[in-house]
């Protein structure tokens, strides 16, 4: 049995011939929430503003990659459940061009990469 996965950047982040694993929104959604406290303490300009936007700087890699990390495994769960030989990706080409989020993926693209 083949399992044939879509990935999307809206709505499900994993679709599957069998059911449907994430959504994508929270990825944006923890994006768009550093990004308006990164512009909040950047415009404020003390130093402490500063401090405070070096010690999250790294927040938001760390939590994509460990949500990501999450819905791979939950992918391998999925397929072991439904006793499936093989998982069979989309074209993955230029999916990093669809995403606003596209530097989050890059870090962890192995995660979910076809090859």
């Amino acid at each position: 049995m083949v399992l044939d996965v879509d990935l999307n950047v809206t709505g499900p982040f994993i679709a599957t011939s069998t059911g449907i694993i994430g959504s994508a929104d929270r990825l944006s959604y923890w994006k768009n929430e550093y990004e308006r406290t990164r512009d909040g303490l950047q415009e404020c300009g003390t130093r402490s503003a500063h401090r405070t936007l070096q010690s999250v700087s790294g927040l938001i890699t760390k939590r994509s990659e460990h949500w990501l990390y999450k819905r791979a495994t939950e992918l391998v769960h999925h397929a072991v459940e439904r006793g499936v030989d093989n998982i069979m990706f989309e074209n993955l080409g230029g999916i990093r061009d669809a995403m606003q989020w596209a530097t989050i993926q890059r870090s962890s693209n192995g995660l979910l990469d076809s090859s």
